[in-house]
């Protein structure tokens, strides 16, 4: 576990940084941390970082931002297999319609010669796909 904090004072004004965490190797990340400045828009925030690496197949994590404005948030996965690979990311943030936003995608490959391609971007009010394949077949 380690902590940190830091303090400045510039022109009358006082800015300070706190940061605590955990890292274990390459598997796990936990990171809190806070800020705080003298300016009305970022008087304080805290931020919290969490990264569980299972590699090479999985990589989750999440970041969250609170201000007193309110909370953003990212969270994302990612999981690779024999044949392929997919991932979603999603953000969350009052500035998006209803607050939230999400990308996912599905990637197939069996062979060299085929390959299929699944994605979504989904938002409030609208989702979108795409899908796509490709086949390399020899001439007859």
């Amino acid at each position: 576990m380690y902590s940190s904090e830091l303090s400045v004072d510039i022109s009358e004004m006082h800015y300070e940084v706190k940061s605590q965490g955990t890292i274990q190797g390459t598997r796990l990340i936990n990171i809190k941390g806070s800020i705080m400045t003298p300016h009305d828009v970022l008087r304080t925030a805290n931020l919290v970082v969490n990264l569980k690496n299972d590699l090479p197949d999985t990589i989750n994590g999440e970041a969250i931002l609170t201000t007193s404005g309110g909370e953003h948030a990212i969270a994302f996965g990612m999981k690779k297999s024999r044949d392929g690979s997919e991932g979603n990311l999603e953000v969350r943030c009052m500035y998006l319609p209803d607050g939230r936003a999400a990308v996912s995608y599905q990637l197939t490959q069996r062979s060299s010669r085929y390959g299929s391609l699944k994605a979504s971007l989904e938002s409030a009010r609208e989702t979108h796909r795409i899908e796509a394949t490709y086949e390399n077949k020899p001439s007859t």
